[in-house]
């Protein structure tokens, strides 16, 4: 496994590595840092099982003005 900035951001956040690949397809979506999403789920204590929520953070974070 590769160690890169987006998997580092899930191990400071400390949430589920399945979030990862919905964290990304978010944030290219939005036009958001992918970093800023996992860091957002770990702030909201999600666990597994919510990735659906993700698209969700990624609306308030692009409505909150966190677009890279």
């Amino acid at each position: 496994m590769q160690v890169d900035r987006e998997m580092l951001a899930l191990g400071y956040a400390g949430v589920y590595s399945g979030f990862l690949q919905h964290a990304v397809a978010a944030a290219r979506r939005h036009g958001l840092d992918t970093r800023a999403i996992p860091i957002e789920t770990g702030r909201r204590r999600m666990v597994g099982g919510q990735a659906g929520m993700i698209t969700d953070i990624a609306l308030d974070l692009a409505a909150a003005g966190c677009v890279d």
